[in-house]
């Protein structure tokens, strides 16, 4: 029982870290680092300072397996019909070029760079729509391998990061205006708390339009998920008919359905709740994927998959920053 316990402690521990009131933890009132990503890098500490048990590890595995799913369900609650009419139709453009490159990319760096295709799959998912969330929903399609969980959801988390530190500065060298900076962070910056800290790090205005954008792109998911669902089809077909309404994981159902609720108005406050629960959710599953990842015998390979998620996150600023001055930015 106490091994089932690891991953929620570890994620105390992230949340007392992510509120703790000092840099970088808190810059000018928000909170850029996530409890989720505090979590997967505790977790991977301790996996690899400490000498965890078999049961230890097992209990972790068990727990990313029952709780990334989870997550995906309730991340319904956080988008709406209402902010895909919000945004427009240019926006909208540049939100679906932006992730059609960071795909196609990722694929084509991870097939030139010998990561496995599961690998290249997850890191283009999780750079072209919410992070973890979307390797999350990614993973299980994909029948991926553990190794390609750890190695896409180290490399999406750490490029998050320095996108969401360096593109405000870019912003500003390119004399960017505030709104399109705000789209830029928005269709780019791979975790919904990294997208919000980037835009406002430029300004109140570029982080209110970044926090619109970013919720629409992660509305994505579910299409990119039922294309991950069409592909694992074609692999699996074999001359017979495929059921393609039976191979959607259940939780990509619940996704679906808590976001048509949620877009009718029915949730209410609940769907507050349900975010932060998600949250919540999303840290104890990241610590527990932390739990499982040994350094050694990632640090061979991580090189590549290293490689091909930033290849993925350069073509998609790029291809962001020249649709928004085609289409947005006068």
């Amino acid at each position: 029982m106490l091994s089932y316990l690891a991953p929620a402690g570890i994620a105390v521990a992230a949340y007392v870290l992510h509120y703790l009131p000092v840099r970088p933890f808190l810059v000018d009132g928000r909170r850029p680092i996530s409890a989720a990503i505090l979590a997967i890098v505790l977790g991977v500490m301790a996996r690899n300072l400490i000498s965890l048990s078999p049961g230890a590890q097992a209990a972790a595995k068990l727990v990313a397996k029952k709780s990334l799913p989870l997550t995906v369900i309730l991340l319904g609650a956080s988008i709406s019909f209402r902010n895909v009419a919000e945004i427009g139709f240019p926006v909208l453009v540049v939100i679906l070029g932006a992730i059609a490159v960071a795909l196609v990319t990722a694929v084509v760096a991870g097939k030139l760079l010998g990561t496995t295709r599961e690998t290249a799959l997850l890191l283009g998912a999780g750079t072209a729509i919410c992070g973890n969330s979307a390797i999350a929903a990614a993973a299980p399609i994909l029948e991926a391998h553990e190794d390609d969980l750890f190695l896409s959801v180290g490399v999406v988390n750490l490029l998050g990061l320095l996108l969401m530190l360096t593109l405000p500065v870019a912003g500003g060298w390119l004399a960017m205006p505030d709104a399109a900076v705000g789209i830029w962070a928005g269709a780019t910056i791979h975790a919904v708390p990294q997208a919000i800290a980037g835009g406002f790090a430029f300004s109140a205005k570029a982080g209110s339009v970044a926090t619109l954008t970013k919720l629409v792109r992660v509305g994505m998911l579910a299409p990119l998920a039922l294309l991950f669902v069409a592909m694992a089809a074609r692999r699996r077909k074999d001359g017979g008919k495929v059921d393609y309404l039976g191979l959607v994981p259940i939780f990509l159902w619940g996704f679906l359905a808590i976001f048509v609720l949620n877009s009718l108005g029915w949730l209410g406050p609940v769907a507050r709740w349900m975010t932060e629960a998600g949250n919540l959710v999303l840290t104890i599953a990241m610590a527990a994927v932390g739990l499982e990842v040994n350094l050694r015998s990632l640090v061979k390979v991580g090189g590549a998959a290293l490689g091909a998620g930033l290849a993925s996150c350069l073509a998609m600023s790029a291809a962001a920053y020249f649709l928004i001055r085609l289409l947005v930015q006068p």
